[in-house]
Parts: C-alpha cells; sequence; structure tokens
C-alpha cells in the first residue's frame, strides 16, 4: 500500500510542476520591445595597427642582450598600437562615434566595445 502511495504523490507532484512550468511558459505576456522599435548591438574586439615601424637591432645592440633574447631574432617591433576610431551610422544618422584606447599596460592589446543602440 506504501508503494502504491509513493508513486501517487510522485504522480501529484510531476503534474504539479508541469503545470507550473506550462504557466511560466505562456504567462505572463512579456514584450522586450514594442513592434516599432528595433535595437542594434554592436560589439567587437579589435588589434589596431602598431604605432611606429619595425626596425632591425644593429650588431652592438644584439652582443649587449643575454643569450636567451637573442634567440627571438633581430627584429624588434614597437608594443604600441593605435587607437581604433568608430563610427556607426543609419540612415544618414550618427548613432555612435568614438575613438577607442587599446586595453592592456603599454596600448598593446585589443581596443574592446560593446553598445546597444535604439
Amino acid at each position: 500500500m506504501s508503494k502504491a502511495l509513493h508513486y501517487i504523490g510522485q504522480g501529484l507532484f510531476y503534474a504539479l510542476f508541469m503545470g507550473v512550468i506550462g504557466y511560466f511558459s505562456t504567462l505572463p505576456k512579456y514584450t522586450h520591445l514594442q513592434p516599432d522599435e528595433t535595437l542594434i548591438k554592436l560589439s567587437f574586439r579589435h588589434a589596431g595597427q602598431h604605432v611606429g615601424e619595425c626596425r632591425e637591432r644593429t650588431p652592438e645592440e644584439l652582443a649587449k642582450l643575454p643569450e636567451y633574447q637573442r634567440k627571438g631574432g633581430s627584429t624588434v617591433c614597437p608594443r604600441e598600437r593605435a587607437d581604433v576610431v568608430v563610427e556607426l551610422e543609419m540612415d544618414g544618422k550618427q548613432l555612435y562615434k568614438g575613438v577607442l584606447v587599446p586595453t592592456g599596460f603599454a596600448h598593446s592589446s585589443n581596443a574592446i566595445f560593446t553598445g546597444a543602440f535604439r
């Protein structure tokens, strides 16, 4: 008898759970945007160009370096990257204009932007 009550209780619990899920899948009604509204999301990560030109190290400069640093080659490039200019325009109307500075201690990483416009 107790096993039958166990199955009946389990069935009632599942029915209650399905009812709650069914209710919240249809009600309450939620509208994120009105029918006449639009949402534009702009998100990107971009590495700008290097600020300076790469150059070759002279033999004297290479001689001053420790042995483990000479193995990397004789070319040296600046780490800093240029700012990234972002403009978003739609139907002749400018939605966003900005200058993104590269992240990182030496401004050597990516410029990152995430934004939403209505």
